[in-house]
């Protein structure tokens, strides 16, 4: 049975009723040690260099910002592209990097204030 992360999980970016891409976060804040998330998007090809990653990802920034949720993202470091779209959405403080070699953001300036829901989580 897959939990309910409320609007924690995955969303489908659509444009002109195709679907785009996918953004969201890797778990809900409850479920991190630490309170904050890590955000996550892809695009198809076709959808780059057009704005709609930066559009995605600020949408969804505002949403954790208006509850109070800090966010990372960890990017391959020879990916341009992701490491210009989070600059623009404020993750410019560089952590060091993960097991896997990619780079691990934060964005600065940023505290967490969500408390676990209430109840069973699954």
């Amino acid at each position: 049975m897959a939990a309910d992360w409320g609007g924690w999980g995955p969303r489908y970016l659509v444009a002109r009723q195709q679907a785009i891409g996918t953004i969201g976060f890797h778990a809900p804040p409850w479920l991190e040690p630490t309170g904050e998330v890590e955000i996550g998007f892809g695009l198809v090809p076709s959808a780059r260099g057009h704005g709609l990653g930066t559009e995605a990802v600020a949408a969804l920034l505002a949403e954790v910002d208006a509850v109070g949720v800090q966010v990372r993202a960890s990017v391959g470091p020879g990916n341009a592209a992701s490491l210009r779209l989070l600059a623009v959405g404020g993750f410019t403080a560089l952590r060091g990097s993960d097991e896997d070699g990619r780079l691990v953001l934060g964005r600065p300036g940023r505290t967490s204030r969500v408390a676990p829901p209430t109840g069973d989580l699954l």
